[in-house]
């Protein structure tokens, strides 16, 4: 039979002394500054699309629910016109980890934001409709370019100089 005997002793030590607000900091820092710029921007949309300073906190999910679906179905870019389905997902995506991480509401699982859900579907398959899915690459670099790009005159990609050599993975 095993007996614990100075069990104390050896378990402080496996523990750090945190304190509550250092385990805030931690919570805080877990996303990446692109996802919180995504939340912030996202919500600010929101807020102006409600005409309203407030969270969603005070709202019903049916109110909520409501709001999302006219939200998603008529959001547009600042000049009037219609957002690429990457934008829209975006701003789905903030909406829903801010109404999760504040809220405690989930409006992907939810079954009281089907609706909501139903709508943005039928709004991105509309924008892919309308072309607005696809992303617009820049054409590719020809050969002829390419070997202006490399040549001893361009100082930049020229790897007989510093400044060149340093570059040359991006040929």
């Amino acid at each position: 039979m095993f007996i614990f005997t100075s069990c104390q002793t050896t378990m402080a030590s496996r523990f750090a002394e945190i304190l509550e607000n250092d385990l805030n900091d931690l919570e805080n820092s877990k996303d990446a500054d692109s996802t919180k710029r995504t939340v912030k921007r996202s919500i600010s949309l929101f807020r102006e699309f409600r005409g309203e300073e407030n969270d969603a906190e005070g709202m019903s999910k049916s109110e909520l629910n409501s709001k999302l679906r006219q939200f998603f179905g008529s959001v547009r870019t600042k000049t009037g016109e219609e957002l690429k389905t990457s934008s829209l997902v975006s701003l789905k995506y903030g909406i829903s980890k801010f109404l999760k991480d504040k809220c405690g509401i989930d409006i992907k699982t939810d079954a009281e934001f089907s609706s909501c859900q139903s709508i943005f579907k039928a709004k991105v398959v509309d924008l892919k409709k309308k072309g607005k899915c696809s992303t617009m690459h820049k054409l590719e670099i020809s050969p002829e370019e390419l070997q202006k790009l490399t040549s001893s005159d361009n100082v930049v990609f020229n790897t007989a100089t510093p400044y060149g050599l340093q570059k040359k993975s991006m040929v």
